[in-house]
């Protein structure tokens, strides 16, 4: 799963989409839901946090001793 996120001046997550899907649902918005509850480091323009749009890829690994 690709999410297009807005982070906050404060690192927070302002909105997040689905960016590129992983084709199945239940990942999608397990994805949506985990990156909401993340912080990040604000951009820093000319000494000042900015908000600012990212892509976050979150990958899925299923299965014992998968890496």
């Amino acid at each position: 799963v690709v999410l297009r996120v807005l982070v906050r001046t404060d690192g927070s997550v302002g909105d997040a989409a689905i960016h590129v899907s992983s084709g199945r649902r239940a990942f999608d918005e397990a994805a949506l839901a985990s990156i909401r509850r993340w912080r990040f480091t604000p951009a820093i323009r000319q000494g000042v946090a900015v908000e600012h749009t990212i892509a976050a890829p979150i990958r899925f690994v299923i299965g014992a001793g998968a890496r």
